[in-house]
């Protein structure tokens, strides 16, 4: 028999190790003008779940990783990201129930992946970008939880979330300070995350797909300040 993998921890691990790897390739070759920038970023995602019985951008999680940029042309980038990322939603409704009356029934779903951001990047002004590409993520953890007036079952083997989640980027960033940028990002699930059928009943409509705003802080190691006065 195999140990269990604590995913959390190699992970974590991994990026320390990625992130102090690219910070001292930054540092040799900042000086050289090479296309190659590494960095980190580290923000906060809003989501929600599209086909649930409840709206709303909700549940925040985290978003952090290092990220490589690559600078194809003048005005064009491509940049890679290795994120953990949280996401799912958080449902709360009121309801009249007859064993105890009027009362808030709460909905909870959190959803823990390792995400791969690819995007063209065009750098339209000296402080200003836009970017579009796509997303391949992975699930490494997920919880379904409801508190209402009686017990509800939500067998995660039955009511089972897809391993994989591709979604769709768009987004923009600006830079304030030197090699600091602040980004702002939309993505959503272009493929079901769970099927129809896979729906507790009474808590989604169709299939479900992940939607989520990103707000974070980017800092590039090799970018060079000439542009920024």
């Amino acid at each position: 028999m195999f140990p269990r993998v604590n995913w959390n921890f190699r992970f974590c691990f991994s990026t320390i190790l990625v992130i102090f790897s690219l910070f001292a390739k930054a540092q040799e070759e900042d000086q050289s003008g090479s296309i190659f920038s590494g960095g980190i970023t580290i923000g906060g995602n809003v989501s929600q779940l599209i086909g649930d019985a409840y709206s709303g951008f909700h549940k925040v999680g985290w978003n952090v990783g290092p990220i490589v940029d690559v600078r194809l042309f003048s005005i064009l980038h491509g940049n890679l990201e290795l994120l953990y990322s949280q996401r799912g939603c958080r449902g709360v409704r009121q309801i009249n129930s007859q064993y105890v009356g009027a009362m808030f029934e709460k909905y909870y779903v959190d959803l823990n992946y390792f995400e791969v951001p690819i995007q063209l990047i065009v750098q339209y002004k000296p402080k200003w970008n836009v970017g579009a590409g796509f997303s391949y993520s992975r699930l490494i953890k997920s919880r379904e939880d409801l508190y209402s007036d009686q017990p509800y079952n939500l067998d995660s083997s039955k009511f089972a979330f897809q391993n994989e989640d591709w979604a769709f980027v768009v987004g923009g960033s600006f830079q304030f300070y030197k090699k600091w940028s602040l980004n702002l990002r939309y993505q959503q699930s272009f493929r079901p995350i769970r099927n129809w059928y896979q729906i507790p009943v009474g808590l989604g409509n169709g299939n479900q797909f992940n939607s989520w705003f990103t707000l974070k802080l980017v800092y590039l190691f090799s970018f060079s300040d000439q542009n920024v006065k």
